[in-house]
């Protein structure tokens, strides 16, 4: 399953899950993150926290309070 995500001023994001739902590749511009997720649901919810903080940081001008702690 691969998701693109556009985001403003970047290239296109491609999140791809196996099928084991155990490895995330992140694919941003001509970076390749591979993440190797377990099985604990709590740590996708932190990563998918991090990862929303990171993206409202690269925003230009984000909006007040939308940064997820």
């Amino acid at each position: 399953m691969i998701i693109p995500i556009p985001l403003n001023n970047y290239p296109i994001l491609r999140v791809h899950f196996s099928q084991n739902h155990r490895e995330i590749q992140i694919a941003f511009g001509n970076y390749l993150m591979v993440l190797v997720l377990l099985k604990n649901v709590l740590y996708l919810n932190r990563f998918h926290s991090q990862f929303q903080s990171f993206y409202t940081k690269t925003q230009p001008n984000p909006t007040p309070g939308s940064d997820l702690v």
